[in-house]
């Protein structure tokens, strides 16, 4: 049976250090120009992959000191844009007035949703689509009807409308779902409140969320966050003690996830104004406060990744300053703008995430620059969330299906609760300063073991030290683990049944004879049993003075078949291998000049254990078995046996 290893040799070389990390500015983030001869823009939506922001442009001021910072836009020169990385920024027209905007984007980046002005005070929305265009999706009876987010594939929209609801006996504001089937279809209100706004849905369409309206004015603000199925309609969520009111912005693609406002009453005045904090509601954990970056706001919009783990959105620092915020369980509040200090521009800052892909590796927001201009940004952070990946690279595996020529690599990654790219990077610079890519993969979620099957050049699989390493996160800004180096040979010695101390404790010697099993038998398909044992019989060594390990070779057992031997056509340069032409006769035994006796070797004999020398560098002495004349096995220590099943080893051979 053939043996193979695979050898590290950690503790044997040097470690070279792993390279520098770059970032690329210009690659991870974008800032979008307004367009229509606007002076501002701002980002609303993006898709799943990032290929797509939609939002709107705008005249207007940053403003990030101030509480209410709207206050310095004017929204009525709003305008609706899509832009993608081949058409660039896109007018997505108008059925009415020259105000429209757009408020998300489907997953695939197929639909946007908004709306546009039909006159003073009113407003419609609409469904985009590159194909039809704007299209109205009407109203419950008052132009006051926006469409606020949309489903993954565009096919079910919330949004809330002025008119009559189903049933309910008044006229108001109600959320409603869409589909091209339906319609717009009420969704009604909760039991203590009168009216709905419908502000987010699920990755599917099946879920929505929004907020409440306990009665008209002074009441209007006075809300509580509610969650809608179609198998067990509307409920609410409940207010966080110490606040009178919660408001829902968004929900997770996957549905668990609520996030929205906590908030207080002021009768007329909005809340805006006054303290109040950004929430997370899930089934398991109820509803939590997310707090601020030191001052007494936060906020948030549809940001949340899509299982519900990673939350972004604005907050005011202790100086009062708005400042985009990234909220994990494990880091709790964040300042995007330290986090990914060093691929923001100088003199821009991150005011407000609005949208995440559903990985969490594409933000889009609102940026505030030199002077107060104010644009739309895209942030491509590399890694799920943003958080960036732990890696660690593994030991590696024998391949089941070609063990000779194939190795599985292994690394360890944890994604922090997001979604990130995976490769290896492999090759014979000790340094990896240049190598090639293997197993590229996406993982996500918590820390788990990845894999990849690495074919390495025929001629060269066996006896050539390569290197590798596992790498996650944005190909322009990896985390990477440490470079390990492996070796595939055919076989090692076992460790000693008598002494565990005894092993090989330097690297095995990689002789002639080991590239002419692997070159013969391996790469020219000869029988492997027939090389070994050729060169095992024509191989010389001398116990007292072996300074010629070439003499030598590594790698048994040694399966013979002397028929094969003696028989076998070689092809040209395995002449000078060739047993002479006189095998003794049957019941006769060969001298071996290696062990100066003649040794038996019997007709049925199938595994001969080291008929040449297992030569182990810095090893004390040498150690053989062989075959006696009685046919017994013969081993002065059994540190020299030979494993008999196929093995491939990773770490410092001990």
């Amino acid at each position: 049976m053939t043996l193979l290893m695979l050898i590290s040799l950690t503790g044997m070389v040097n470690r070279p250090e792993t390279s520098e990390r770059v970032r690329i500015q210009s690659s991870a983030f974008l800032l979008i120009d307004p367009h229509f001869g606007r002076t501002g823009s701002v980002a609303t939506g993006v898709s799943d992959d990032g290929s797509v922001v939609v939002g709107y442009s705008i005249n207007g001021q940053g403003g990030g000191m101030d509480d209410i910072f709207w206050e310095r836009w004017d929204f009525n020169s709003q305008r609706a844009f899509r832009w993608t990385s081949t058409t660039g920024t896109q007018d997505l027209g108008s059925l009415g007035l020259e105000r429209t905007w757009a408020n998300a984007v489907s997953g695939n980046g197929r639909v946007v949703v908004g709306a546009y002005y039909t006159g003073s005070y009113a407003w419609r929305p609409y469904r985009w689509t590159p194909e039809a265009g704007m299209q109205d999706l009407g109203t419950f009876g008052r132009d006051w009807s926006d469409a606020l987010d949309v489903s993954f594939d565009g096919s079910a929209i919330a949004g809330y409308s002025y008119g009559y609801c189903g049933n309910i006996p008044y006229w108001g504001v109600f959320a409603w779902r869409w589909t091209a089937s339906t319609g717009l279809v009420c969704l009604g209100t909760i039991s203590g409140y009168k009216f709905t706004h419908g502000l987010g849905i699920s990755g599917d369409g099946n879920v929505v969320v929004g907020l409440t309206n306990k009665d008209w004015a002074p009441a209007w603000h006075e809300s509580e966050a509610w969650i809608w199925t179609s198998g067990s309609g509307m409920r609410g969520l409940g207010v966080l003690s110490g606040w009178q009111s919660s408001s829902g912005m968004g929900v997770s693609a996957d549905g668990t996830t609520v996030i929205g406002v906590l908030h207080n009453d002021y009768d007329y005045v909005s809340f805006w104004r006054y303290p109040h904090h950004a929430f997370r509601w899930r089934a398991d954990t109820g509803m939590q406060d997310l707090g601020t970056l030191g001052g007494n706001m936060s906020a948030v919009s549809h940001a949340v990744t899509g299982d519900g783990r990673i939350v972004f959105g604005r907050s005011k620092n202790s100086a009062g300053e708005w400042r985009a915020f990234r909220w994990t369980p494990e880091r709790g509040m964040e300042d995007l703008n330290t986090v990914y200090a060093s691929l923001i521009p100088s003199g821009w800052t991150l005011r407000e995430v609005t949208d995440c892909s559903v990985d969490g590796r594409y933000l889009v927001g609102w940026a505030e620059g030199p002077g107060g201009v104010i644009r739309a940004f895209r942030l491509d952070t590399g890694t799920g969330g943003g958080v960036e990946p732990t890696v660690s690279t593994l030991m590696p595996e024998s391949s089941a299906e070609d063990p000779l020529h194939r190795v599985v690599l292994k690394g360890l990654v944890d994604p922090k609760g997001g979604t990130v790219q995976v490769w290896f990077e492999w090759g014979t610079d000790p340094n990896l300063t240049t190598y090639q890519i293997a197993g590229t993969q996406t993982v996500a979620g918590s820390a788990q073991t990845v894999r990849a099957t690495l074919s390495l050049p025929e001629a060269d699989s066996i006896g050539v030290v390569y290197y590798y390493r596992v790498a996650a996160g944005s190909p322009a800004n990896p985390q990477r683990g440490q470079i390990e180096p492996f070796l595939i040979l055919l076989g090692l010695p076992k460790q000693s049944d008598v002494d565990v101390t005894v092993g090989v404790t330097h690297r095995p010697y990689w002789n002639k004879f080991d590239r002419l099993i692997h070159y013969y038998a391996h790469q020219r398909n000869i029988p492997p049993t027939l090389v070994k044992a050729i060169i095992a019989h024509e191989s010389y060594w001398n116990e007292s003075n072996n300074k010629k390990p070439e003499h030598t070779f590594l790698y048994e057992p040694i399966s013979i078949d002397w028929n094969a031997i003696q028989n076998k056509t070689l092809p040209r340069g395995l002449e000078q291998y060739l047993l002479p032409n006189n095998p003794p006769p049957e019941g006769m035994t060969p001298y071996s000049a290696s062990l100066g006796k003649y040794v038996s070797i019997k007709k049925a004999t199938k595994i001969l254990d080291m008929v040449g020398l297992c030569w182990i560098e810095g090893s004390i002495r040498y150690n053989y078995c062989y075959i006696d004349k009685k046919g017994n096995k013969i081993c002065n220590l059994r540190f020299g046996e030979i494993t008999s099943e196929p093995l491939l080893l990773h770490g410092k051979v001990t």
